[in-house]
């Protein structure tokens, strides 16, 4: 019994020692690190000294403080509540060193503290966490225009209505963009733009899904591209949507449930997509206060005034159906496949009941006052350039 409990001893002993002499293999590193980089000091430590009177002292402290990095993020962060101006702005400063240091799409840590310090917080304290907060979105906003510049982003004044001449900034995403997906993260930092244009290959779901994170963004342009209903819902998180417009876009499946959940305020143009006729009607009726143009894409490419009391052309756009069917400045058009028009708008109507490719009979008056004769043309109705 004695020889019995003495092997029971000593395996005991022997399986202590082995389970304290094996501990995880990163411990050891991870601890002497923390005492190297905290000078064999505590965080608390460290702390204290930002409100030294000794001016190297205070520079020491500030230095370990950002190199002992998350680990002093919720002490700096309470440390700024001291009525001391010395530590509050040396402790937030920090906090923004630490915050420039995370991912660009890491909304935790320090970001996450400096937010909530400007946000609940008044007088110094307030306002130095906001201005830290400014330095990181411009430094960050400096970044976004180099870095998507660089990957062939369009950034600067364009038109974003084709048929309208008026430039406004925005962004373009289209073939010139060299295929890079991860460098459009630096999106979010584009605080200043309101408006993007996507184009072709970069009208697609994961485009949009980093579009739609522009905290700025309200107006929107797809041309010529695939979506499904997993990019169109990233739309769903914007605060609004004033302009809203898919020019030739196929979606996977019917969009109507989402689209009915945007936040539509001004005007949504779907101009050949592969919505069908109910969608449309569910769509309308949802917004009854947004200008809607739903049409199958059919395009004739003629301008005109829509205040006038005629459907005179102003101008014909080149290369499109209109002048291939020899219609010219000055028609007044007055009748399409036997149906009277009487401005711009019965044009309008009349063309967005026809496909791509549908031959149409247009009647115009041609010439001056009583000396008029009336033209019939045929045209076949093409597809809108929209780049």
């Amino acid at each position: 019994m004695v020889v019995a409990g003495g092997l029971c001893c000593l395996m005991f002993a022997v399986a202590a020692t082995l389970g304290h002499s094996q501990p995880p293999a990163d411990a050891p590193q991870t601890s002497q690190r923390q005492d190297d980089e905290l000078d064999g000091r505590t965080i608390e430590y460290w702390i204290e000294q930002l409100a030294s009177d000794s001016y190297s002292r205070r520079q020491r402290s500030s230095v370990i403080l950002e190199k002992a990095g998350n680990e002093a993020i919720s002490a700096l962060a309470e440390a700024t509540k001291s009525g001391d101006f010395e530590v509050i702005t040396r402790a937030i400063r920090i906090l923004q060193r630490l915050a420039v240091r995370q991912s660009i799409e890491d909304e935790g840590g320090a970001v996450e503290e400096l937010t909530r310090i400007a946000a609940d917080s008044v007088g110094s304290r307030g306002v130095v966490a906001r201005d830290a907060l400014s330095n990181i979105v411009s430094m960050r906003s400096d970044q976004a225009y180099e870095a998507l510049n660089e990957a062939g982003v369009f950034i600067g004044q364009s038109t974003f209505v084709p048929t309208s001449p008026r430039m406004m900034a925005l962004i373009r995403i289209d073939d010139a963009w060299n295929g890079d997906v991860d460098v459009l993260r630096w999106l979010r930092w584009i605080r200043d733009i309101d408006t993007v244009v996507l184009n072709d290959k970069a009208c697609r779901d994961d485009v949009l899904i980093h579009v739609s994170r522009m905290p700025a963004l309200t107006n929107v342009q797809l041309n010529n591209g695939d979506l499904s209903r997993r990019g169109l819902e990233s739309l769903t998180n914007l605060q609004q949507i004033r302009v809203l417009i898919f020019n030739y876009v196929q979606f996977d499946q019917q969009p109507t449930d989402t689209i009915v959940r945007l936040p539509l305020v001004e005007s949504l143009r779907m101009f050949g997509t592969n919505l069908d006729s109910e969608g449309a009607e569910t769509i309308r009726d949802t917004f009854p206060g947004v200008l809607m143009e739903i049409t199958k894409g059919a395009f004739l490419g003629v301008q005109s005034d829509m205040t006038a009391t005629e459907c005179r052309i102003q101008s014909v756009i080149s290369g499109g159906a209109a002048e291939k069917a020899g219609l010219i400045a000055g028609d007044v058009i007055v009748e399409l496949n036997g149906k009277p028009i009487k401005d711009f708008f019965d044009l309008k109507d009349e063309i967005a009941k026809a496909d791509i490719r549908e031959e149409i009979e247009i009647k115009v008056r041609r010439g001056p006052g009583d000396d008029a004769n009336e033209v019939v043309l045929k045209a076949v109705l093409g597809r809108q350039d929209v780049q």
